[in-house]
């Protein structure tokens, strides 16, 4: 497969060599106009088409998510020219979604990337499933995945809770604080609240989970943080998590 990014290093390294460049500083500032030079310019290094011409074949081959990933493959970086094509790509959010769907790692942290920053409604749901089936992606994918979900995207507290039934069918511990570490953000809310006093009092990690009540509010996370304060032995940093979570919420721990 021909690779863009390939074409134009090359183009860029022959005209800092035919202008005698070798600057950072010079480097840098002339790389914005030679590739846009490059756009204009049929290229033997793509088939004697412009870079344009070239996705557009590409596209229209139904290729463009498998050039992408090609592109991971051989190690090189997302070009400009490339990312532009992308962007102006109606059905980008389709593409990404296909993109996420091969299987490479950095190809897949590239499309949670881009996918966080489309629209909600047409991503939220897509990346949420991935968390939900988090296991198969690996860690550097999973935590890509939920932090795009912790910018308190609309309706994801609903849909979270609607399809694990109240978190009932959620049986992985780690899928579960993660989805909790999620829930929090929306605020004061009776069930998550629930939730994570029961993860606290089962034994659950107490940083995490002071810091979500926190995180919950109202009075009665200040009542279940200066509970467990007085009835359970914990260390100096966990006490210090549960008197910052006090704290934020406007009350004081003087245990």
């Amino acid at each position: 497969m021909i690779f863009a990014e390939i074409a134009f290093e090359k183009y860029f390294r022959n005209y800092l060599k035919d202008k005698g460049i070798t600057t950072r500083a010079l480097i840098e500032n002339a790389y914005n106009g030679v590739l846009e030079e490059w756009k204009t310019k049929p290229s033997l290094d793509l088939g004697g088409d412009t870079p344009g011409v070239f996705f557009e074949k590409i596209y229209k081959n139904g290729r463009f998510a498998d050039y992408i990933v090609g592109v991971f493959e051989q190690n090189l970086k997302i070009g400009d020219i490339t990312a532009e094509f992308l962007a102006s790509l109606v059905d980008r959010v389709n593409i990404l979604k296909e993109i996420f769907e091969k299987d490479n790692e950095k190809a897949r942290l590239f499309a949670v990337e881009m996918l966080s920053r489309e629209s909600q409604d047409d991503t939220t749901e897509f990346l949420a499933d991935i968390l939900f089936d988090y296991a198969k992606y690996g860690d550097a994918v999973t935590d890509g995945v939920f932090d795009a979900l912790k910018d308190g995207r609309h309706g994801l507290d609903g849909l979270i809770l609607k399809k694990t039934d109240n978190l009932k069918t959620v049986t992985d511990a780690a899928l579960k604080d993660m989805l909790l570490d999620i829930l929090s953000g929306y605020g004061a809310n009776t069930v998550v609240r629930g939730l994570v006093t029961e993860g606290l009092l089962a034994g659950g990690d107490v940083m995490l989970y002071a810091n979500l009540l926190g995180r919950c509010g109202g009075e009665e996370s200040i009542a279940v943080l200066r509970e467990y304060a007085k009835s359970r032995e914990t260390s100096e940093l966990e006490y210090m998590e549960i008197r910052n979570a006090v704290e934020r919420l406007g009350g004081l721990l003087d245990i």
